[in-house]
């Protein structure tokens, strides 16, 4: 095989260009649903932070606010690598709410109320960690084959940053005193 052919379909041995072209696809739009996901925690974390009376579960909301608001700028940044409008409106996809843990009323009732109410909401916290990790593990490696790998390693940047949050959400539900 020669320089142009392997210039034109650098990964023909292994799928078509069409199996390609689904797989860019996919992976644009998860990153447009996880820009939307990401947006959407932001928001709801915001509006948690003013109804909650703990010092530490303020620290952990802080925490996943900027961790949330960080994660947007990156996505943003693999949307320009990409040359993608990574919020598009009008994808149908992007629309769909895909996290609300508790309701807000549910919310300022487990807040106020003792440690197992708290950790209730540090295990909802935990599982919209998990979630996440998961999202971002699953694009970096589909990232690494096709090749991107400036947006895989954006993606791993987000990843890392996740399991380190998740060990310490995981620490403080192990030596929360109340």
């Amino acid at each position: 095989m020669n320089d142009g052919q392997e210039n034109n379909n650098y990964l023909g041995y292994r799928f078509s260009d069409s199996r390609l072209k689904q797989c860019n696809v996919l992976l644009v739009t998860e990153l447009r649903k996880t820009w939307s996901f990401e947006a959407e925690c932001f928001s709801y974390l915001t509006s948690c932070s003013d109804k909650v009376q703990s010092e530490h579960l303020n620290t952990v909301i802080d925490q996943l606010i900027l961790e949330a608001d960080q994660q947007i700028k990156r996505l943003m940044k693999i949307g320009e690598v990409l040359d993608i409008d990574i919020n598009n409106a009008t994808d149908p996809l992007n629309n769909e709410s895909r996290y609300m843990p508790l309701s807000d009323m549910t919310f300022k009732q487990l807040s106020n109320e003792d440690f197992v109410g708290q950790w209730m909401i540090i295990l909802e916290f935990e599982k919209m960690i998990h979630y996440k990790i998961a999202n971002y593990q699953c694009m970096a490696g589909w990232s690494k084959f096709l090749r991107l790998y400036g947006v895989q390693e954006l993606l791993e940047d987000s990843l890392d940053e996740y399991v380190h949050q998740d060990l310490i959400l995981d620490l403080l539900s192990e030596s929360w005193d109340g």
